[in-house]
């Protein structure tokens, strides 16, 4: 199986940690009708942190500054794979561009692939080698 990668986009949010704020968080996503297609979360220093591509980034930003939190977009790259392969794919995906990784998270899969994103430091070499 190929596979298929491309540049994307995800949405950071920074919020206060306290209980049910990813909740909060993925059911404004979900009244947008926006789909999440992987998250990654963790807490660093009383903050948590959300890591969340969708199918719909621009709707699901407008609704979360509406709900006040804090959200931007961030380029990082979503390659399709099959849940297979992720592990062994997944390190030569990367070493391909020959730079640093910021960090990987990868969803569950539906279907026939999983969906990987990783985000490296240099972006821009990245773009330029995918486009």
């Amino acid at each position: 199986m190929k596979t298929k990668m491309e540049v994307g986009k995800e949405i950071v949010v920074t919020a206060s940690d306290e209980i049910g704020v990813l909740s909060r968080i993925s059911t404004i996503i979900a009244e947008t009708h926006a789909n999440i297609r992987a998250v990654c979360a963790y807490e660093l220093d009383d903050t948590a942190h959300l890591r969340i591509v969708t199918d719909d980034n621009q709707k699901a930003l407008a609704a979360l500054h509406k709900a006040g939190f804090n959200a931007t977009e961030h380029e990082v790259v979503l390659c399709g794979v099959s849940p297979h392969l992720v592990h062994p794919d997944a390190s030569g995906i990367a070493g391909n561009f020959e730079v640093e990784n910021n960090y990987w998270c990868a969803s569950a899969h539906s279907g026939e692939h999983a969906l990987l994103v990783f985000s490296p430091a240099d972006n821009v070499h990245l773009s330029s080698s995918i486009r």
